[in-house]
């Protein structure tokens, strides 16, 4: 959540860009809300033992993931990459292209991830 969601390094909140309404989460959104949303709307889609700091993915995530993306839709690899990146040094992706490409292989998405999701 630090590396991605806290945008003023000073602030005691988290910035959600998937919250239309409310995008400043508070800094207990990890634990509480983020938890929630794991363990309720996503349940299916994770291995998470009780009371551990462990996850994975189950065997149905995608089924899961996929049910989640209203009306067909997919999430688009571009604008993910560029939330992500946003604070480093992309000079090395020279188009859309590889930027795209560089988050599939960074965060070992794999074909079927890529044709499903």
């Amino acid at each position: 959540m630090d590396a991605h969601h806290r945008v003023a390094p000073d602030s005691a909140h988290y910035y959600q860009p998937f919250n239309l309404t409310h995008p400043w989460v508070k800094g207990n959104y990890p634990s509480t809300g983020l938890q929630a949303i794991n363990t309720q709307t996503c349940a299916k889609a994770f291995l998470h033992p009780p009371k551990t700091r462990e996850w994975g993915w189950s065997e149905e995530y995608l089924d899961v993931l996929v049910r989640l993306l209203k009306g067909g839709s997919k999430v688009p690899a571009f604008d993910l990459a560029v939330w992500l990146y946003r604070g480093e040094d992309i000079a090395d992706a020279t188009n859309r292209d590889d930027l795209v490409e560089r988050f599939l292989n960074e965060h070992e998405i794999g074909k079927t991830e890529r044709d499903r999701l």
